[in-house]
């Protein structure tokens, strides 16, 4: 009877790791519900087998839900990288619109009835800009204060943007953080 005893074995950790009670496992494995729990009792017989099955499954559940949620990480910063793209391509650029009364907010007509328009270029707000950069470095798990650093330490995408561009500390600084921004918005709606 040792097969049917190891096959018992086996059969009770797998199910009292699944969650069901010792009633439950007894039923199904034919026992009484007195034996089935003392073998799960602290000094029980298959207490010890118990926590070593019990640990290797976690770890390699933890694994499989580690795996998971990088891929999750990794489609979210895809998404939010594309849709800064897809809005900077359509929201950023040169555009003619009706002219607006500034206190009224109507549409200001020339004397034929035909609305005046006037070249509009968007105003890139660098704090928008600094978002998404921002949320994106978080979810590659990157610092998101901007300073020189070792390059073995930094984005490599990030360094030839930098790289490409020309840029230097100074275009960070308050007085050229809009146009650098403008610039970096530019060069990410061409890629």
């Amino acid at each position: 009877m040792p097969l049917k005893d190891d096959l018992q074995t086996q059969m009770a950790i797998e199910f009292k790791y699944l969650g069901l009670p010792s009633k439950k496992i007894a039923n199904r494995l034919g026992l009484s519900t007195v034996t089935v729990s003392r073998w799960f009792e602290k000094n029980g017989r298959l207490r010890t087998m118990y926590d070593e099955y019990s640990e290797k499954m976690n770890e390699s559940r933890s694994k499989e839900i580690r795996k998971k949620l990088y891929l999750q990480d990794d489609e979210i910063l895809t998404i939010s990288t594309n849709t800064a793209r897809v809005f900077a391509q359509q929201n950023l650029k040169e555009r003619k619109i009706p002219l607006r009364n500034k206190i009224t907010g109507e549409i200001v007509y020339d004397k034929d009835g035909n609305p005046i328009m006037v070249d509009y270029r968007p105003i890139i707000k660098f704090a928008d800009v600094k978002r998404v950069w921002e949320m994106q470095r978080v979810m590659r798990g990157l610092p998101t204060n901007y300073e020189k650093t070792d390059i073995n330490q930094t984005n490599y995408q990030e360094d030839q943007i930098i790289k490409e561009l020309n840029l230097t500390p100074e275009d960070f600084k308050d007085d050229k953080r809009i146009a650098t921004a403008k610039r970096i918005s530019d060069y990410l709606a061409t890629k």
